[in-house]
């Protein structure tokens, strides 16, 4: 059973993470919307992840890992479709907005329990780390070539950055359709809501993970900062220079790929290097 799940997951997890769409949405948006429309259609995004963060989790311990998957694929396709093909607006741009958060936020923590256990099924959870490892490597490395893809096509058209990124999920959505549920332990225990949030306040009180928690949330703000915000500034950068014609969605694919190679090879180390300077 498990077989299908540990073969297909890196490729699966690799497609997902081929997001063309990346170093040109800002710009995407900007070019239909006013500056603050953008900035409003972000928070919208935000606060939909935020919303479906705990729910998502707690409907992947209750109906199922696969199912959560499924939705969270199906969601990317319907937002990526919406920003492909459908009229530029903000209430349209608000509606693939929340499509594109059930997405991230479906997928989110549902991923990595989904190959844990289907890696313990076959007697193999303690290889989790090391595959783990190798899987976010790939998955840099996969995302890089997107996004320099994406500052291509963007750079001739922004719309076709989305229709190239739905060519990458449908197969994905394809290939979580011949996932298999792995069998979870403790399934009364998944019941229990209260139980969870009495759980993360014991998992909360052990130094480590408080730390964790704490640096996982002042990384993810320090570096959404520029990387929501840097994209229309490089348009000043457009026009000719010593001769080379620069363009906005190019070079903003060159500098975002360089960021997912340099964390690709660190993802592939982290493990190693964990193990030899310590965690902190």
């Amino acid at each position: 059973m498990g077989s299908y799940n540990i073969r297909y997951y890196p490729i699966y997890r690799t497609l997902v993470s081929m997001m063309v769409w990346l170093p040109i949405f800002f710009l995407f948006f900007n070019a239909h919307l006013e500056i603050k429309d953008v900035l409003l259609l972000e928070a919208i995004y935000y606060i939909s992840v935020v919303l479906l963060e705990v729910p998502s989790g707690y409907f992947s311990d209750l109906i199922g890992r696969k199912i959560t998957l499924l939705i969270s694929s199906f969601g990317f396709i319907v937002a990526y479709f919406i920003y492909g093909f459908w009229d530029a607006n903000f209430l349209i741009f608000s509606v693939a907005q929340v499509f594109l958060a059930v997405g991230m936020s479906f997928m989110s923590g549902t991923n990595t329990a989904f190959y844990f256990e289907s890696l313990k099924e076959e007697g193999m959870e303690l290889e989790f780390p090391v595959r783990e490892a190798k899987i976010q490597s790939y998955t840099r490395y996969g995302a890089a070539a997107a996004i320099i893809l994406g500052g291509f096509i963007g750079s001739g058209h922004l719309r076709f950055s989305y229709i190239a990124s739905l060519l990458f999920i449908t197969p994905a959505f394809l290939i979580t359709l011949g996932f298999k549920e792995p069998i979870k332990e403790n399934s009364n225990e998944n019941k229990s809501i209260l139980r969870k949030f009495k759980n993360i306040g014991k998992y909360l009180g052990q130094a480590e993970l408080k730390w964790l928690f704490i640096f996982s949330i002042l990384i993810y703000v320090i570096s959404h900062l520029p990387y929501e915000l840097y994209q229309p500034y490089l348009t000043n950068l457009e026009s000719s220079y010593n001769g080379l014609s620069m363009n906005a969605a190019i070079l903003s694919g060159v500098l975002m790929a360089l960021t997912s190679l340099i964390a690709g090879y660190v993802a592939g180390k982290s493990i190693d290097w964990s193990t030899k300077f310590g965690l902190k």
